[in-house]
């Protein structure tokens, strides 16, 4: 069996609507899951909201943390 996971990412470019628009093309794609990536600007608020469209769409909700990479020329830590 074959589970297919929409990446939204973080192509929402800050705007809920367009989010939630994402939500609807995966689930009208048939996708078994839609993923977000958890940076800036995905509003942390945002994220039950996300997930409650998701499963109103019948599709699991999915997000994948990320960590900002600091530059070289930060000194690291210990």
């Amino acid at each position: 069996m074959t589970y297919v996971i929409a990446e939204a990412g973080s192509n929402h470019d800050g705007d809920f609507d367009q989010a939630f628009e994402l939500i609807e093309r995966a689930a009208a794609a048939e996708a078994d899951a839609v993923k977000f990536q958890c940076i800036p600007p995905l509003k942390r608020e945002w994220m039950p909201h996300l997930q409650e469209i998701a499963a109103d769409h019948g599709i699991d909700f999915l997000a994948t943390p990320c960590r900002t990479l600091r530059s070289r020329a930060q000194p690291s830590r210990p």
